[in-house]
């Protein structure tokens, strides 16, 4: 075989070869397009046919890669392989790997600069968008790929956008729109800078620039048609229906592309109910849901449509049900998550059963703060939350109200008493008839008064004992309608008795039931009195923290939202009024100046100030303290009572030794639960029962345990003893304290015997045989001397 022939050969395997090599990428680069074209599913990824074609454009290109990568289609096989695993959706790290071995390997590849802006998107997917913009911004100063500049700063824009930074994402626009204005990516960046004006809720400005776009000639016909979608939406925006409602209509006729056309339908929907042609809009929407279904414009037609019956028509349950489809009908809607909060915010404004300020004021205030945030957001109704604090404002004159007909019925009901307690009065002292006539009776002797009942009681039966002369006995009928408890039944007469009409005896249960029926009105006048002491209560924590509250509230309303300077000015002055020392009054001041408020008590300010003046009575003025201190054992203010209570404590443990007093301080810290530090340093001296810093034995050693018989090495710096405390704690800091070290422990070695255990004490001589028979007398004991016997007057005049 001649070399000719053998040089043909190999030219022929080389062709096959490369054939072969085109055709493999030939068919993975229609796997990808055929991938591309195909819709994202409702969640927003692509479909399962999409991700197998995806794979199999992958598998492709790792057989054009199989040779290590040194064939000349290999930087196009792996940038096509990265594409793919970017938006296959479940391979963003293979993607990444993909990108920066094609940068590395490849670094005169005509494919590195968009791999750079790819391995951006990446790692934004990856939950890095630092290091995303890093690499963009990084990008965009290299003049090595100017050309790409301008799509590198639109990706940019679009993470910021993404971000809700609207004004550096207006940065990077304004740069591709004035530097580039010859690119592709102008047309785009001034189509997303127009919807930057959008999403700041700048509808005029947006709208300008969505007009700008629709004049310009070298505007492709699709981009004039979105630009045309959002001036209807500015003008719906701006309260030009008739306009935006003609917009749409001409956009309804030009636009072929399905999803485009779904939203330009909803618009037109809107448009339709915001006219007031109700059943047209509802027959719009109704369309689109059933002509769409599943996809992100029938889920924004439900959450429209949810609005419709809540604003419009004020129907909460088709507003909420409505609201609940949006998520249901596209999950990765950017509607999803505002329909959630808004349904979540009109189930709270469904009437509650049983909501009753008086026998659950928390369960009352809950509802109605709640009520009053949903309104403020998402519902934008600033006028109806301001409405929902009034409410809780008014229960308080609900409540007064209540109370003071509850102290009505107690007046009513203690008058009764007091007629029915004269009665009874006047039938206990009434004589026996059996003893009048033993009794001679003078013959001026008047008759005696008869009982007149009060006006003010309830109406009783006939209450006197005797008959009324005029009328018999016999045709006494008792009264219907009366309880037998509150009407004195007479008795029938009897004819063989003549003379019984004459002694007409009180019946025996008389007296009884009147007593009964005084019970029972006492005791409804014991119910009433309790249940006025609840309302005083209620109406009390209204007037000093609810009413406040609410004035504070409703002034940040004003101020932030409603934008009413006059109605706001009008309710501070009477906050300023009627509680000018509230901190509530004090954080409204904060927010009419347009600074964070702070919810500060004044009056506990100036409480812990003058307690802390109070503590710089030490040492000169230790009476001045412990008098002030006193003052504070009862402060409304916990904390203040601690520090006092700890305070008084060590001063009459070590600055001015009274063992009872000190017991008696110190227990009220080591009993708070709340004593902290406190507490940890009190029980390091004092248990709770005896004191374990003092022992008067000869010599001791200063930092012995007083527990046990082990010398401790006697350190050098007293403060080891204690640690630093905040503020009062830390008494070692006064400068009137001796800290030498004999001078500290002659002044513990308190010779007291009600705080020192008789185990600790050094047995001494006794001075007298009194001294010796109280040594053994317990603390209890001495604290209550023995009763001494009177002294008889004989013995005083003796003396």
């Amino acid at each position: 075989m001649s070399k000719t022939k053998i040089a043909f050969g190999l030219i022929i395997l080389v062709l096959v070869a490369a054939c072969g090599i085109d055709n493999t990428m030939y068919n993975a680069r229609n796997y990808f397009k055929s991938a591309q074209d195909r819709p994202l599913n409702n969640m927003g990824r692509p479909t399962a046919q999409a991700v197998d074609e995806y794979t199999k454009a992958i598998k492709k290109c790792g057989m054009i890669l199989s040779d290590g990568g040194k064939g000349p289609r290999a930087h196009d096989a792996l940038f096509l392989m990265a594409r793919a695993l970017y938006y296959k959706g479940n391979s963003a790290f293979q993607a990444k790997d993909a990108f920066e071995s094609l940068i590395n390997g490849y670094p005169n590849s005509s494919h590195v600069p968009e791999a750079h802006i790819y391995l951006a998107k990446v790692m934004r997917d990856i939950n890095q968008p630092a290091e995303s913009e890093r690499i963009l911004e990084q990008f965009v100063r290299n003049p090595k790929f100017i050309k790409h500049h301008p799509q590198a700063l639109l990706v940019l824009a679009d993470f910021e956008i993404r971000d809700k930074d609207y004004h550096r994402a207006q940065f990077w626009l304004e740069r591709i729109i004035l530097d580039y204005p010859n690119t592709k990516e102008f047309k785009e960046a001034s189509f997303l800078f127009g919807k930057n004006y959008y999403m700041q809720k700048d509808y005029q400005r947006s709208l300008e620039e969505f007009e700008k776009i629709n004049r310009t000639r070298k505007i492709e016909k699709s981009l004039k048609l979105e630009a045309q979608y959002y001036i209807a939406l500015n003008e719906f925006s701006l309260g030009r229906i008739p306009q935006a409602q003609k917009t749409v209509k001409s956009l309804i006729r030009n636009e072929i592309r399905p999803d485009k056309l779904a939203a330009a339908r909803v618009l037109y929907a809107r448009c339709l109910l915001a006219s007031g042609e109700h059943d047209a809009g509802l027959a719009e929407i109704d369309a689109v849901t059933k002509t769409y279904l599943r996809t992100e414009q029938s889920a924004d037609a439900f959450y429209h449509l949810g609005e419709y019956y809540y604003y419009q028509k004020g129907d909460i349950t088709n507003a909420v049900s409505n609201l609940n489809r949006v998520r249901t009908e596209f999950s990765n809607s950017i509607l999803s998550p505002i329909a959630t909060q808004k349904a979540t915010a009109l189930n709270q404004l469904l009437p509650k059963a049983n909501l009753n300020s008086e026998t659950n004021l928390q369960q009352f205030l809950d509802h109605h703060y709640l009520r009053a945030e949903y309104f403020i957001k998402p519902l934008a109704l600033p006028d109806s939350a301001f409405s929902s604090y009034q409410t809780v404002i008014d229960e308080r004159l609900k409540l007064a109200s209540l109370r003071d007909t509850l102290l009505l019925e107690i007046s009513y009901l203690q008058a009764s008493m007091d007629s029915l307690a004269i009665q009874i009065d006047s039938l206990s002292t009434e004589p026996d008839p059996e003893q009048i006539d033993k009794i001679d009776v003078p013959v001026d002797t008047e008759p005696a008064p008869e009982l007149i009942p009060n006006e003010d009681s309830e109406p009783e039966a006939d209450v006197s004992d005797e008959p009324k002369p005029e009328e018999p006995q016999d045709e006494i009928e008792p009264q219907e309608g009366k309880e037998p408890d509150s009407v004195d039944k007479p008795q029938e007469s009897d004819p063989d008795k003549p003379d019984q009409k004459e002694e007409a005896p009180t019946p025996p249960d008389t007296h009884d039931s009147r007593a009964q029926q005084m019970q029972a009105w006492q005791d409804q006048i014991n119910a009433k009195n309790t249940r006025m002491e609840a309302l005083t209560s209620l109406i009390a924590k209204f007037d000093s923290e609810i009413i406040p509250f609410c004035y504070f509230a409703q002034i940040s309303i004003l101020h932030n939202d409603i934008k009413d300077t006059s109605r706001r000015d009008v309710l501070f002055a009477t906050m300023q009024q009627s509680y000018p020392r509230s901190k509530y009054t004090i954080a409204a001041s904060m927010v009419m100046q347009d600074k964070t408020p702070e919810l500060i008590d004044p009056d506990y300010n100036a409480a812990r100030l003058d307690f802390d003046r109070i503590l710089g009575y030490w040492p000169d003025q230790p009476d001045s303290l412990v008098t002030a201190l006193q003052t504070y054992t009862e402060s409304p203010y916990s904390d203040l009572q601690l520090r006092a209570q700890y305070r008084l404590g060590w001063h009459y443990s070590f600055e001015a030794p009274d063992s009872l007093k000190a017991r008696m301080h110190l227990k009220e810290v080591l009993d708070n639960a709340q004593s902290g530090e406190y507490g940890t340093v009190t029980r390091r001296f004092f248990d709770g029962v005896k004191f374990l810093l003092r022992d008067p034995a000869p010599a001791p050693t200063p930092y012995a345990d007083s527990l046990s018989t082990t010398e401790l090495p006697e350190p050098e710096d007293p403060f080891l003893l204690f640690p630093a405390l905040p503020d009062s704690l830390n008494l070692f800091t006064d400068p009137g304290f001796d800290f030498s070290i004999p001078a500290l422990w002659d002044s513990l070695a308190i010779e007291d015997s009600l705080a020192i255990d008789d185990s600790l004490m050094v047995e001494r001589e006794p001075e007298s045989p009194r001294e010796e028979e109280n040594k053994t007398i317990q603390p209890e004991e001495q604290s209550t001397p023995e009763p001494q016997p009177a002294i008889k007057e004989e013995e005083i005049l003796s003396e």
